[in-house]
């Protein structure tokens, strides 16, 4: 079967950079259903927040929007979450 996957890093190696590097990857069977958690919440529940963000940053979202965001990640079937730092 088909899976999708997801991947993002935090931190910052360069000039200043910062002391930590972290790598996550979301791996995902049907991105339909990351697609409707998205949309749900711009079009619905933080539609004032999200309405001007192209990207949906954690340092830049509240607290709200993280715990939704994550709540509904967590019940999303089969979504495996990788992660490691350095």
């Amino acid at each position: 079967m088909l899976s999708y996957m997801y991947i993002d890093e935090s931190g910052d190696l360069g000039g200043r950079g910062s002391k930590y590097m972290v790598l996550a990857a979301l791996l995902v069977e049907e991105p339909r259903n990351l697609d409707r958690i998205i949309k749900n919440m711009r079009r619905n529940k933080f539609k004032k927040e999200l309405k001007n963000a192209v990207e949906i940053k954690a340092d830049k979202s509240s607290d709200a929007v993280i715990k939704h965001m994550l709540h509904n990640l967590n019940s999303v079937a089969g979504a495996k979450v990788f992660s490691h730092s350095a």
